[in-house]
């Protein structure tokens, strides 16, 4: 399957992807995430009901910014055993549990961007990396993520930079 460019998606197309990713990332968890769950039904709902608005057509309704993407990762993280191992330690802000969440749910720096309209996610990238011991451009910070909630046996993050 080719990677398509999330740039180029549709509002509506970008937020069936993200919500895609967040439902896959908590189908272990069920708690709290009816919400997700309708949220994501009725997106796709219109999705199927309606065909491609053409331009010169009503303007369609729907606004990404309505969905509470903050309040969904937030959920997400709370509900998820590793990154509240992070929240309970209380040394990363909201926006930098937020991304991590987005992260280790599989969604890009681009889709985080493009949901959020935070545009500094280079920066809570850099901030993340420093404060878990990560030198600078040297692993990929999902697969980092990813990886440490796999090896959850480990005392130290520093032990677990993936070679």
């Amino acid at each position: 399957m080719t990677r398509q460019s999330v740039s180029i998606l549709s509002k509506r197309g970008l937020t069936l992807k993200v919500l895609s990713k967040l439902l896959y990332a908590i189908t272990d968890n069920s708690i709290n995430s009816e919400e997700l769950k309708d949220i994501h039904q009725k997106v796709l709902n219109a999705s199927l009901m309606q065909n491609e608005v053409e331009s010169d057509s009503k303007k369609d309704p729907f606004n990404i910014a309505d969905i509470k993407w903050e309040r969904i990762l937030d959920a997400i993280a709370n509900n998820n055993p590793f990154l509240r191992k992070f929240i309970e330690a209380n040394t990363f802000s909201a926006q930098e549990l937020r991304y991590m969440c987005a992260m280790f749910c599989g969604l890009s720096g681009k889709e985080y961007e493009l949901i959020t309209r935070f545009k500094s996610q280079y920066n809570l990238s850099w901030s993340i990396r420093q404060k878990i011991g990560m030198r600078p451009k040297t692993t990929n910070l999902r697969k980092f993520l990813q990886k440490l909630s796999e090896d959850s046996t480990s005392e130290s993050l520093n032990n677990n930079v993936p070679k």
